[in-house]
């Protein structure tokens, strides 16, 4: 016997969650920490369950309460292969060590006559056409890590 996997669904506020996780910086579990933003507790939780973002530690903090230090792990959300499916979002190539991995989404074509897609980074937002944010060269520019605009 021979079983499929069917993909299930996103909602638009999953979708709109994973697309905040791609960009980075999405704190798991925790609240209240400083220099992260959240997601939705119940979108955090489907989206785990559902195997689409899964937590890696960042750092590792003490906080003192009541005269008593505690030791805490910071973890962020990640995507994982199946969460970026899910978005639409490819890993572009990364050529050299100078160079960080644009996370790219499909945003249609820039003219109707056009025969190579456009893509849109997740991370940075930068904008161009599919096979150049995807495959980068050893001089290429990869991902700034951070919304164009964001200083």
């Amino acid at each position: 016997m021979t079983t499929t996997t069917k993909t299930a669904t996103v909602t638009p506020a999953q979708r709109k969650a994973l697309a905040k996780i791609a960009g980075g910086n999405v704190v798991a579990l925790l609240r209240g920490e400083a220099g992260f933003t959240t997601i939705n507790g119940n979108a955090e939780r489907t989206l785990h369950d559902r195997g689409l973002i899964e937590a890696v530690k960042v750092m590792t903090r003490t906080r003192t309460v009541c005269g008593t230090a505690m030791t805490y792990d910071v973890k962020v959300w990640v995507l994982t292969p199946a969460g970026r499916a899910a978005l639409g979002v490819v890993s572009s190539t990364v050529a050299t060590e100078n160079t960080r991995a644009h996370q790219v989404r499909a945003i249609g074509r820039q003219h109707t006559d056009d025969a190579a897609p456009m893509g849109e980074c997740t991370v940075c937002g930068v904008v161009g056409e599919w096979n150049a944010l995807t495959i980068l060269l050893p001089n290429g520019y990869g991902c700034a890590g951070r919304p164009v605009f964001d200083y």
